[in-house]
């Protein structure tokens, strides 16, 4: 079994020493202590019977940690066994205090994170960005670059029943971005090896509960850019969710982290960083996936009243890495920024077969392969295109449903679309490149001119073609191609004439429209040959069997 590691995330003070040091009282009554019976790390928490409003328990570091510098997340675990004598979130029911002054002190900022309105039993790990607004105005002066006490504090509604603590809090963290190591090419981690390694050290980022694994803020694997550290993973199957995480902000329920923060993330240090999710099925362009996980955000927030999970997340596979593939896998609610590889020399050795986006932001598929997709339910507005093309794409077989908007074109030229299925799209085409764009359409593409939204001073031409193919035909048969409806031939007489020997290939332009026609196919030595047939939006092929005219004498 590989071995996960968590790299950049670090211990608050010593916060889980094990020992008294530190931990203490936020305002009057019974003094906490150490509580072995009931922790999430080590041997022991800290926890105190608090029954009467403001009161809670804390720990002071030895010295103060600048928590001011960009995506600095504090991670806390806290258990609070009182949850239906809590008042409701938005009075302060459960609220983490970060203080600038030891013991809680009088400088303090205020983020109220759960009530008996939030479902949030047993051990819960709390990730915050404490540089964001308050719930309520800071007591004192709170400085974020100076952090030295966190803590947990109480108002109540109801009574608190029992003898025992009603609230402890475990180890505390902070970190400007966790990622994961670990793994070879022979050894390859699975996911259940990195919920392992959390669950070991308690790190509160991944979590494994009935076969789900619960992601909280920022999920990255591989080491970042100039720093050491191998990557493999390997995995099928799984079901990956970011849960919720939120406060009430004073007016809503808000996201608790940095804008960016919540995502699944790939990159590549000194070091390797290999991916792959799925079991890959067929060759060339028929590439597709099976067994693939789902990722996803989770759609409800903290509160039953909270619908709607204010935390965005974000899809990012970040520079030159040298393996991400994905077979048969599904996105969804990826509603931040979604960027696959535009590296030149990795990008096309990325490959997405089979892949699902649903319900996700833009997608900028880069360099990658991407073949047999599918992007649905992009929604957010007319203003951008669920996927984003550019000049170098390399897309095939792939299909748009239901979009607002299915691809947007921000660069003018020509392009092939190969095989591009587009269905139920408010529009199937964006152009926001103030130029002409032409969208070749071959292979059964099907993008409607009716549905191009033309930005600015755009214009767009939708040329849609595709191939018939006679075959066992004679050489030098001359082909006609006549229409049903109007007895009009279909083809120029340059292109009448089987050539090669054998093989009769036409690329002819679809009306928009399924056409019955009559295929015609003469020859010297051989008999009159009609074929009834449609002419359909995809590439057709169709066998000839010509027969000898015994009554034809050639004068020759």
């Amino acid at each position: 079994m590989a071995t996960a590691t968590f790299n950049n995330i670090t211990q608050f003070g010593s916060s889980a020493a094990g020992t008294d040091a530190g931990w203490g009282d936020i305002g009057a009554g019974p003094g906490a202590g150490t509580n072995t019976d009931d922790f999430i790390e080590g041997i022991d928490s800290w926890g105190g019977r608090k029954t009467a409003n403001g009161r809670g328990i804390e720990y002071s570091a030895a010295a103060s940690v600048d928590m001011s510098t960009t995506e600095t997340h504090i991670y806390v675990w806290i258990n609070c066994k009182s949850i239906g004598a809590l008042d409701l979130i938005s009075n302060g029911g459960l609220s983490l205090q970060v203080s600038s002054t030891s013991g809680g002190g009088n400088n303090y900022r205020t983020f109220y994170i759960g009530g008996s309105d939030v479902t949030q039993a047993g051990w819960q790990s709390y990730i915050i960005d404490p540089t964001l607004p308050g719930s309520v105005a800071d007591t004192g002066t709170f400085n974020a670059a100076s952090v030295i006490s966190i803590g947990v504090v109480l108002q109540l509604a109801g009574t608190v029943g029992g003898t025992s603590d009603n609230i402890l809090m475990d180890v505390i963290r902070y970190s400007t971005g966790p990622y994961v190591t670990g793994g070879t090419s022979g050894d390859r981690l699975l996911w259940s090896d990195i919920a392992s390694a959390d669950s070991e050290n308690a790190y509160g980022i991944i979590q494994q509960r009935s076969g789900v694994y619960f992601i909280g803020g920022q999920m990255a694997l591989g080491a970042p850019p100039a720093t050491s550290g191998d990557c493999y993973l390997d995995d099928v199957a799984e079901i990956l969710v970011w849960e919720p995480k939120e406060y009430y902000d004073g007016t809503n329920f808000a996201s608790s982290l940095s804008p960016g923060f919540n995502g699944f993330i790939v990159q590549e240090g000194t070091g390797t960083t290999d991916i792959e999710d799925g079991n890959l099925v067929g060759t060339g362009d028929e590439r597709s996936g099976t067994a693939g996980s789902l990722f996803q955000k989770a759609a409800g927030g903290i509160s039953g009243s909270d619908t709607t999970n204010s935390d965005t997340l974000k899809l990012s596979i970040e520079g030159a890495i040298t393996a991400v593939d994905f077979h048969g896998s599904s996105f969804k609610r990826f509603d931040d920024t979604v960027t696959l590889s535009s590296d030149a020399t990795d990008g096309p050795n990325h490959v997405y077969a089979g892949v699902v986006f649903d319900d996700c932001a833009q997608v900028d598929v880069g360099l990658t392969l991407i073949r047999n997709n599918v992007f649905s339910a992009h929604s957010q507005s007319i203003t951008e295109g669920a996927l984003l093309w550019n000049n170098n794409i390399n897309i095939k077989n792939t299909s748009f449903l239901a979009n607002a908007v299915a691809v947007e074109h921000e660069q003018a030229g020509t392009f092939t679309y190969d095989n591009l299925t587009f269905s139920d799209n408010t529009y199937d085409i964006l152009n926001t490149s103030n130029g002409a764009v032409t969208a070749s359409a071959t292979n059964g593409s099907n993008p409607s001119i009716a549905k191009v939204f033309n930005a600015g001073t755009s214009t767009t031409d939708v040329a849609t073609s595709n191939t018939l193919t006679l075959t066992n035909i004679q050489s030098g048969s001359e082909v006609a191609i006549v229409s049903q409806s109007s007895f009009r031939e279909l083809i120029t007489g340059s292109e009448q004439i089987a050539n090669p020997p054998g093989t009769f290939t036409y690329i002819r332009p679809y009306p928009g429209f399924d056409q019955n026609v009559d295929i015609i196919v003469h020859a010297l030595d051989y008999e009159y040959y009609i074929l009834s047939t449609t002419l359909e939006n995809s590439n057709q092929s169709f066998q000839i069997s010509q027969t000898s005219d015994r009554n034809y004498d050639n004068p020759d």
